[in-house]
């Protein structure tokens, strides 16, 4: 949670901590060690980078004790009974609906997924303008053979890479935003897939969906804001190697269920 939260906020941090004053820092203490990285050796010391500011209070409140006794029977009473009483009703326009009993998802191989994340973290960071970082020779190639068929698109006046919104439906995340003038928008998903055969049908067959509900989403999104999507167009972006040149990575998916190759005027849905 740690990770997310640093490579997630916006503007600021806020990590807060109770420790004991004057205690050697223990390398087991997850604090300790997070004080020792911002190379803070010393109570109320500073950090030497500029982003930090380290806040010591004198003295803090304690809180009051608490026996977890009736929490722990409560919730032996709850599973016994295969319910769960609530303090106080649930508003459920917060809640999204739950998904259709009779969607079946795709089965995902764990350790393509997690090379997926990698290759997603280390795209976004070059899109960002930082550094890639540590990634592997494998890892490193999708990334570049994306950016390479990012570079063939137009201009965009703004790129926003791991764009996350919340629909009624649930959050939703798309891979990279690209806002370009007049209210267009392009919607472009990575895929480390390595495929045989026909890229255009594989993309539509098993990516299809997935984009024209990121595109309905976007749409119902902004409306919401007061703004209206005059194009939205969807790109898969295929980065196995294969021997493409980097225009050929993008596949672009029409709005009725038909993948497109080369250029297409507009994408409503």
């Amino acid at each position: 949670m740690l990770y997310v939260a640093w490579t997630r906020a916006s503007e600021r941090l806020l990590l807060l901590g109770s420790l004991k004053p004057d205690k050697e820092f223990d390398k087991q203490h997850w604090a300790h060690q997070l004080l020792r990285a911002l190379e803070v050796r010393d109570w109320q010391g500073e950090a030497p980078h500029p982003c930090v500011r380290m806040v010591w209070p004198e003295a803090v409140q304690p809180g009051e004790a608490h026996p977890h006794t009736p929490a722990i029977e409560a919730a032996r009473r709850a599973l016994q009974k295969g319910e769960l009483p609530l303090p106080a009703p649930i508003d459920d326009t917060l809640v999204a609906p739950v998904g259709e009993g009779g969607f079946k998802q795709r089965t995902i191989d764990p350790e393509a997924a997690e090379f997926g994340t990698l290759v997603h973290a280390g795209l976004e960071r070059r899109l960002r303008g930082a550094e890639v970082g540590m990634l592997d020779a494998r890892a490193l190639s999708h990334v570049q053979r994306a950016a390479e068929a990012l570079s063939t698109l137009g201009t965009a006046r703004r790129e926003l890479p791991e764009f996350g919104f919340m629909t009624p439906d649930g959050p939703r995340r798309l891979d990279l935003l690209r806002e370009l003038a007049d209210g267009e928008y392009e919607i472009i998903d990575y895929k480390t897939d390595v495929v045989e055969g026909d890229f255009t049908g594989h993309a539509e067959f098993h990516h299809g969906e997935q984009l024209r509900g990121y595109a309905t989403a976007l749409r119902a999104y902004l409306k919401a804001r007061g703004r209206e999507a005059a194009r939205v167009r969807l790109f898969v972006c295929f980065t196995a190697p294969d021997g493409l040149m980097p225009a050929q990575r993008l596949v672009e998916i029409a709005p009725g269920g038909q993948s497109l190759k080369g250029t297409v005027p507009v994408v409503d849905s």
